[in-house]
């Protein structure tokens, strides 16, 4: 069930999010965000499709597991002087963004910094004007041609096949030859009227990392995911892209093939801090538990009960983890805090059973039968 809707708009994107209620099917909730969207006849000029990214309510800066550099280092970027390094944005959004997005668990994936290439048509107005056309009409027919038409589908014995017209362009001459109109009888290209220049959008902004210019990759995790398991497999993934990858992406400058000179760094890794985390929880239990049967040695004098508590401790934390693993849940600061916390009361229990068994003891019955009645009462 929804809870709260919010927008946030910036120059040139938008970003709704959707919070639901604890304890809603995301999954379920996803595929009605989707088939909803899905129901928009279409969008305006310049808009593209929106993406729909499940996450843990984090945007998408702030909600990082890892953050990637790509630049040079020193030595390579006097080697590529003047290089643009934002020109390779579409080798990195289409070779590395998709192979870092199919790792199980991973929401999303965002390249900041650089430049998508696209092809600009430079109207002739003289050409146009002795045509009887504007540039209206330039407009009309390349937006008329360059897009996907759904066309039906075609039954055939218990098959169904869906059938889709692929009408995007892929090249410069596909743009150079379609037709804007007809005059006596004969079509008139674009390339009677236009000419085509290809290039990178406008840079809005830039990264820089070390004082140098670079593009920086950020990866955001799905919120039923385990960080642990993630980040394993994206380092693995890192090490592919450096070696295979990376070296034949990019273009040239006057030193040869920028690919090979390039470097990939993950100047952020979230699992640091939770392994820290996890240590000094892990830490602080075998302290606590070690001085809890210190003091119960300096005041019971005796080897055997504090040797019976100090047993009693993890063995209860063995339990827990077990109960942990039945239930599904996976480790994590806050239940390793808990058991830290749950050592004093296990100390504290086991002490008050303890007692009573000796009490029992001291009436007369067997060591076996006070052990049974004794924890029972304190049960």
């Amino acid at each position: 069930m929804l809870d709260t809707m919010s927008s946030s708009t910036s120059e040139g994107s938008t970003t709704i999010t959707l919070k639901f209620i604890i304890g809603s099917d995301i999954s379920r909730a996803l595929q009605e965000v989707s088939d909803a969207i899905r129901q928009v006849p279409n969008y305006p000029e310049g808009v593209s499709e929106p993406q729909i990214v499940e996450t843990n309510g984090a945007n998408a800066a702030s909600g990082a597991i890892a953050w990637i550099i790509i630049d040079f280092n020193d030595e390579n970027l006097k080697k590529h002087a003047g290089y643009d390094l934002t020109t390779i944005f579409d080798s990195i959004d289409k070779e590395i963004k998709p192979y870092l997005e199919r790792i199980d668990g991973v929401a999303q994936v965002n390249v900041y910094g650089g430049r998508q290439r696209e092809a600009r048509v430079l109207t002739d107005p003289v050409a146009l004007a002795q045509r009887g056309l504007n540039h209206v009409d330039v407009i009309q027919a390349l937006q008329s041609e360059n897009q996907n038409v759904s066309a039906g589908s075609i039954s055939e014995g218990k098959r169904e096949y869906r059938v889709r017209l692929i009408g995007r362009y892929t090249s410069p001459q596909q743009v150079l030859d379609t037709i804007v109109a007809y005059r006596s009888g004969l079509p008139v290209y674009v390339r009677d009227v236009a000419t085509i220049d290809i290039g990178y959008t406008k840079q809005r902004g830039f990264i820089r990392s070390l004082s140098r210019p670079a593009i920086a990759i950020n990866v955001t995790r799905q919120s039923d995911s385990n960080v642990i398991d993630i980040m394993t497999e994206l380092k693995q993934r890192l090490s592919e892209i450096e070696t295979d990858i990376l070296p034949n992406i990019g273009g040239s400058s006057a030193a040869g093939p920028v690919g090979p000179d390039l470097r990939l760094r993950q100047v952020y890794d979230e699992t640091i801090y939770i392994t820290s985390a996890i240590s000094l929880v892990t830490q602080n239990l075998w302290v606590g538990g070690l001085i809890a049967a210190l003091v119960l040695m300096i005041f019971l004098r005796s080897w055997r009960a504090t040797g019976i508590i100090a047993i009693a401790i993890p063995i209860s934390i063995i339990g827990t983890f077990l109960v942990l693993l039945a239930l599904g849940r996976t480790l994590n600061v806050v239940s390793l805090a808990g058991l830290a916390f749950a050592v004093g009361m296990v100390v504290d229990n086991s002490i008050v059973v303890l007692e009573n068994i000796d009490r029992r003891i001291a009436l007369g019955e067997s060591p076996r039968r006070a052990a049974l009645k004794g924890g029972g009462e304190v049960w």
